[in-house]
């Protein structure tokens, strides 16, 4: 390929692209500087299509540890800002029936509302005691604000 700086080996990389519904139709690698040639036999070859595939890392063996990266970003982030690492569902053991829980503080909490969507996910709302949620030390790591709001 000719170049400012002389001949080199190198290639142009040219791809189609239906950007209405965002899919590759056609890419190849040319030895060609100049793009006005390419586009003929481009438009020859533009039937293959390749689709993004955005589940690709829940589904992928390599990435079933990236959880646990993501959990220690978020607490440097929060140590970072000083703000306090709030617990995660994770935190948090489900009884076998589904009607209860219990929080990291070893309490009990009963079972608040089902089928309930939050952010697009169907989730089960839980409740603590007023007496227990009152006074626990935890209690900054479960409300987003502990100081007006009520109970879990």
């Amino acid at each position: 390929m000719k170049t400012s700086h002389g001949v080199i080996q190198g290639y142009d990389g040219v791809a189609m692209v239906d950007d209405r519904h965002q899919v590759i139709v056609h890419a190849e690698a040319f030895g060609e500087v100049q793009e006005q040639e390419l586009l003929e036999p481009m438009m020859e070859k533009g039937g293959d299509a390749y689709v993004a595939d955005h589940q690709f890392r829940k589904r992928g063996p390599r990435f079933k540890d990236a959880d646990k990266y993501k959990e220690r970003h978020r607490r440097e982030r929060a140590a970072l800002s000083g703000k306090t690492v709030r617990f995660s569902p994770k935190d948090f053991t489900l009884s076998a029936d589904q009607r209860s829980c219990i929080c990291p503080a070893g309490k009990r909490l009963y079972r608040n509302g089902g089928n309930v969507v939050i952010h697009g996910y169907r989730a089960i709302k839980f409740r603590g005691r007023k007496t227990d949620c009152r006074v626990c030390e935890f209690r900054s790591q479960c409300l987003k604000h502990p100081e007006t709001r009520g109970f879990l």
